[in-house]
């Protein structure tokens, strides 16, 4: 389940993925959050907080990052999940240098 966040800056897209995240979450919820930040912002920021060990349709949202690749000013990962943590470090090498991983103590 991918849940929004309020509470943060208009030019931050903050998600909340709990249990098994699906592809039509990805295209029902985050997607149309992204488009309507874009209309407001020329660059965004992602806070995307993993409660769940395996998340699922994690190509899907990848490819959601990658089609809004240049209008990312940053983004945060937050989980206590080890092989997230690692494959996401992993990624930042082909994807972005401004993708950061945190656990979720070091975001309180």
């Amino acid at each position: 389940m991918i849940e929004l966040v309020k509470g943060f800056p208009a030019n931050v897209i903050a998600v909340v993925v709990k249990g098994r995240v699906t592809g039509e979450e990805c295209r029902t919820v985050l997607r149309p959050a992204i488009g309507t930040a874009l209309l407001r912002y020329p660059k965004l920021r992602l806070y995307y907080e993993i409660r769940s060990r395996f998340p699922g349709a994690g190509w899907e949202e990848l490819s959601i990052g990658l089609d809004h690749r240049p209008d990312w000013e940053r983004i945060a990962v937050i989980t206590d999940t080890a092989w997230v943590r690692q494959t996401v470090n992993a990624l930042t090498l082909f994807l972005a240098p401004e993708i950061r991983v945190f656990t979720t103590s070091e975001t309180q």
